[in-house]
């Protein structure tokens, strides 16, 4: 992780944390999960947590979760009033 963040912090570069079968592992005394710009977990029956299958990603990132949460009903956004929106077709990069 400290070279992957010694690059990314070089480059001016994104992490995005692969946790998925590290829930409740520390690297260096620090909980795994915490070190990315974006951390997913997986809750897949092969993991070492489950909920038979999903997963979740955390972010500390206002932006990226606003548009993480776009990306999970494919571009739809529902308005105060209950209407949908479609913010963009497809799907883009964070």
């Amino acid at each position: 992780m400290d070279a992957v963040l010694s690059i990314a912090a070089k480059h001016g570069l994104r992490v995005i944390e692969d946790a998925a079968h590290a829930i409740g592992t520390r690297h260096r005394g620090r909980l795994i999960g915490s070190f990315g710009d974006l951390t997913v977990f997986s809750f897949h029956p092969n993991k070492n947590m489950t909920s038979i299958e999903g997963g979740a990603i955390a972010t500390g990132d206002e932006k990226a979760a606003r548009l993480v949460e776009q990306y999970r009903f494919h571009g739809i956004k529902r308005t105060a009033e209950g209407e949908v929106d479609v913010m963009f077709p497809g799907r883009r990069a964070i």
